[in-house]
């Protein structure tokens, strides 16, 4: 395969604006026209060059499961919008290429507490979730259960009070403690909540600091035990992105193009450093699952600088991407 520059093939390259092309479009309040897709992923091409590139984009995320649709006519001319009611149809196991197209699609969504539709996108959450090597096999308890259980917490946190939960861990390891709620924020379509365990001792009590996810609280009851907000606490600087999850096994230095830089400056960018370039910024920060990392990365349209061993895996979900089109 012909490289277009060092270190990246013409299939990566592809794959990786075929996914940014699915986010632009799915991110899209109204359909958008073919001069503002051209300007934005297609500039450096000739016009035929254009409507044939982007005709083969669409052809690749058809293959996954996300149909570019034509729109019709806006504004004297054709636009283009993600076919909702066709796109992730089929209930077979993903492939590497269908669970980056859909993992596109779903964030923006899962994360849009307006979007009545969220259910049946963690369905399909799931199935990405066993791609990514993330299964979730100790929650066992029913949804309606978990639910409830979280309505607790939840309310605890606007009542003030300390919450008695049951909580199994991703070990599977069951514990009963008094939780004291400060705060929640979402990741991936899950929802987490920040707090102190209160654990008694010979000395009083000690305030541990957790995070918790909500649907592995199996049970919660609320206490009349007071919980007081400590001064300072902020919940942003809780905030985990996919690939945060579990203890920091590396730094990563990631390239953001300046079409990116906008939209991710809000939920992402925040965690870590950024230094500004002409042509993007390169953002570092702690990661925890490389090749969730390398997923993401795809997912949102940056490119990993360093380790060696995020690059090689992001690479890998490109290649694989592409070779389940062929």
């Amino acid at each position: 395969m012909a490289r277009t520059s060092p270190g990246f093939t013409e299939d990566e390259r592809r794959a990786e604006r075929a996914a940014t092309l699915a986010t632009y479009l799915m991110g899209a309040r109204y359909p958008v026209g073919t001069a503002a897709i051209y300007e934005r992923f297609y500039a450096e091409l000739g016009e035929a060059n254009r409507r044939k590139t982007f005709s083969r984009d669409r052809d690749l995320l058809a293959s996954a499961g996300v149909l570019v649709r034509d729109a019709g006519w806006r504004d004297g001319e054709k636009a283009w919008e993600i076919d909702a009611d066709a796109s992730f149809a089929g209930a077979a196991e993903l492939s590497p290429l269908e669970a980056i197209a859909l993992d596109v699609a779903c964030q923006p969504l899962l994360e849009d507490h307006g979007f009545t539709h969220g259910e049946a996108l963690r369905h399909a959450l799931a199935k990405i979730d066993r791609t990514f090597g993330d299964p979730d096999q100790a929650v066992r308890t029913s949804p309606a259960e978990r639910s409830r259980a979280s309505q607790t917490v939840l309310g605890c946190i606007d009542r003030g009070r300390v919450v008695n939960v049951t909580y199994r861990d991703a070990k599977g390891t069951v514990s009963k403690r008094d939780f004291a709620p400060y705060g929640t924020f979402p990741c991936r379509g899950r929802g987490y909540v920040v707090g102190d365990f209160i654990e008694e001792g010979e000395d009083g009590a000690a305030f541990r600091r957790r995070t918790l996810r909500l649907d592995r609280i199996e049970s919660a009851r609320e206490t009349t035990q007071t919980a007081v907000v400590p001064e300072g606490f902020d919940i942003a600087d809780y905030l985990l992105l996919p690939f945060q999850i579990g203890p920091t096994t590396c730094t990563a230095r990631f390239f953001v193009p300046e079409n990116r830089r906008e939209a991710l400056s809000t939920s992402c960018l925040r965690s870590g450093a950024v230094v500004n370039g002409k042509k993007g910024a390169e953002w570092t920060v702690d990661v925890s699952d490389v090749d969730d990392a390398a997923r993401w990365a795809v997912a949102q349209g940056i490119r990993p600088l360093e380790p060696s061993e995020l690059v090689e895996s992001w690479k890998k979900c490109l290649k694989e991407a592409c070779h389940a089109n062929e």
